[in-house]
């Protein structure tokens, strides 16, 4: 994991009473004596993280997590296919509902049939990892690209 910067303390020297915590004496340039706390506490990272906007911005990408490879298409030489297999089989990919009445003994478009439906189930859970991984990612970008900007600025 790489090392990000975190902007620093979000709240540094405080000032409080006298013995608050780990509170201690500091003199200030015009000579006054005040009490602070010397615990950085949340780091300005920590703190943008915590406050980023609820929705991505439209064009966030969460680093991606391999998309699964869909299985070759009916026509492919590899299924071995009878031409009324592939129209059969090519009827189903583009209409799941379409009208499946091969015979159940027939391997080889059953196992056509089967590697789809396992396609798109592993696709349907690689889609809700992927938001819940925009969700994760998202608020830290968020901070890391405030960060950058105010460095800028500075």
């Amino acid at each position: 994991m790489s090392k990000h910067n975190d902007g620093g303390p979000a709240f540094p020297g405080v000032d409080h009473t006298p013995g608050y915590g780990n509170s201690v004496p500091t003199t200030r340039p015009n000579g006054e004596t005040v009490w602070v706390v010397h615990n950085p506490g949340m780091t300005l990272r920590a703190y943008l993280i915590a406050h980023a906007p609820t929705e991505p911005w439209s064009w966030f990408q969460p680093v991606a997590i391999a998309k699964p490879e869909a299985p070759k298409y009916a026509d492919d030489p590899s299924w071995n296919l009878t031409p009324t297999q592939i129209e059969t089989a090519k009827g189903w990919r583009n209409d799941p509902c379409y009208e499946f009445d091969a015979n159940r003994e027939d391997s080889k478009l059953m196992a056509f049939v089967a590697a789809w439906r396992s396609y798109w189930r592993v696709t349907e859970d690689h889609n809700k990892l992927m938001k819940n991984q925009r969700d994760i990612q998202w608020p830290a970008f968020w901070a890391d690209t405030m960060i950058e900007q105010m460095e800028k600025k500075a």
